[in-house]
């Protein structure tokens, strides 16, 4: 767990954030940003976070999402030449878009530089990007066909600018596709379970800022998992008693 010691979060917790009308951190100025950036850098990696791919909860999330996102990207499947996956980590739910975007080359704008060897290792023609604490994407305008954020918008703090910048680098036409927890994800002054500054986008915040960036939204949020019950389940070791044959 991270300690909170050593987090930007406790200290712009306010009664806006607690009502989830605004987003902790998105208004960061640049020495706070770069903090911010450099505790998250590397902690995922870090953390013990990577196991959960291995967990049957998160094999479920991604099962839903590959159901929620085929029908939108069967769409243009036939035009698609770029896309980019934001935060991948080791790049575990690339392979399922990789085979059915066969044709398309693969970006990855991650900050781990551990993270960034083991995707080259996993994808060798793909291209790495190099994330700014300042959330500018350094790509040129109208470039990638498709956009992926897999619960990654929650450890980056100018949301905001970086979906701002998402609408800027993508077709018109194109996809911006989004999965993020949207709960508070634990006391805000308790350590966090996984990185120093993770915490949830309410669905408000979201939709408001992804609509100010100029993305119009095509299909309404969908809740895919409930996380107190997934927390509930490991605390309990309940997992080897549950049924997941359907994934």
């Amino acid at each position: 767990m991270a300690d909170p010691k050593f987090s930007s979060l406790p200290n712009l917790i306010n009664k806006s954030v607690m009502k989830g009308d605004i987003l902790a951190g998105d208004d960061l100025d640049e020495q706070g940003l770069k903090k911010w950036y450099q505790e998250e850098e590397n902690a995922f990696y870090n953390s013990e976070s990577e196991q959960c791919i291995d967990d049957p909860w998160y094999k479920y999330m991604c099962f839903v999402n590959k159901k929620l996102t085929h029908k939108a990207i069967n769409q243009i499947k036939e035009n698609v030449k770029n896309i980019l996956f934001v935060g991948p980590g080791s790049g575990n739910e690339v392979f399922f878009y990789k085979k059915l975007l066969a044709n398309s080359d693969i970006s990855f704008l991650e900050s781990s530089k551990d993270f960034q060897k083991l995707l080259k290792d996993k994808f060798p023609s793909s291209k790495i990007i190099q994330p700014r604490f300042d959330g500018v994407i350094d790509i040129d305008d109208n470039f990638f066909d498709i956009i992926f954020f897999f619960s990654v918008l929650h450890h980056i703090p100018n949301v905001s600018k970086v979906l701002k910048e998402s609408s800027r680098i993508t077709k018109k036409g194109g996809l911006v596709i989004i999965r993020e927890p949207c709960s508070s994800m634990g006391f805000w002054d308790k350590p966090r379970s996984s990185t120093p500054n993770e915490r949830g986008i309410s669905k408000k915040v979201m939709l408001n800022i992804a609509k100010k960036s100029g993305l119009k939204s095509i299909q309404k949020p969908r809740p895919i998992l409930l996380e107190p019950i997934n927390k509930f389940i490991h605390k309990n070791k309940l997992y080897p008693y549950l049924n997941f044959k359907f994934l």
